[in-house]
């Protein structure tokens, strides 16, 4: 998996969002052609199976190719990602899968635009994916299950191409506010049943940010996460 996030990260860590250089439009006006079409042809020539996440989390406001960012709006996102797909087609890369990953809804956020003002249609995409988290008190949140963060927009999502694979891109608990440990194992039991197009599932696992996300910050979440990834049912599911 490769997320791929059109901005200047060091300039997003003092002025966020606020990149012009790589608003919507300015990508699929062609100002950055060149890097897109290299990348194109580095990921060919590298003859990996990738999945690419491009512009994750669009239906949100805090990256410069989020919703009403930079002068944004859903329409030139469908464009942009069309424009970004295109030029990979006439390079003819084959080793690429689509991911088109937006964040979920309610109760963790109330997003401007339903997820399928975004979609760019079934051609350009090979993989829905959705990004949820249970920040809870790392962020002063309510603390909620796997199940409130990702039922609503399991449903929304699906209902926007409901014959394509579906991945949690993107989830991870915080510590503070209940047991990760438990979170963990209210998931492993809700994925099969309440979540059956769930086909891959991604723990944001990183040290110096967001860490208390991370599968191994306790104990008992590490044991509980070993249990997850060895249950028959998820093997090979959950990287």
């Amino acid at each position: 998996m490769v997320t791929w996030a059109p901005m200047d990260w060091k300039l997003y860590q003092t002025v966020g969002a606020d990149q012009p250089d790589y608003s919507l439009e300015a990508i699929v006006s062609g100002e950055h052609d060149d890097y897109i079409r290299q990348y194109a042809q580095d990921i060919k020539t590298s003859a990996v199976p990738i999945y690419l996440r491009p512009m994750h989390e669009m239906n949100g406001d805090w990256y410069p190719w989020g919703e009403n960012i930079n002068g944004n709006k859903p329409e030139k996102f469908k464009e942009v990602w069309i424009h970004i797909h295109d030029i990979f087609e006439r390079e003819g890369v084959a080793n690429v899968e689509w991911v088109w990953s937006p964040n979920v809804g309610e109760p963790v956020r109330n997003p401007t635009y339903p997820m399928n003002a975004y979609y760019p249609g079934d051609y350009y995409v090979d993989w829905l994916g959705l990004d949820g988290y249970n920040y809870a008190g790392s962020r002063d949140m309510p603390w909620y299950t796997f199940e409130q963060i990702f039922a609503s927009s399991y449903s929304e999502i699906l209902a926007v191409s409901p014959d394509k694979p579906l991945m949690i891109a993107e989830t991870g608990s915080d510590e503070t506010g209940g047991s990760k440990a438990q979170w963990i194992e209210d998931m492993q039991s809700a994925l099969p049943i309440k979540f059956p197009n769930v086909k891959a599932l991604i723990w944001f696992n990183q040290d110096e940010d967001l860490s208390e996300l991370r599968i191994d910050s306790s104990q008992p979440a590490l044991r509980a996460y070993r249990g997850l990834v060895n249950d028959p049912y998820f093997r090979g599911k959950i990287d």
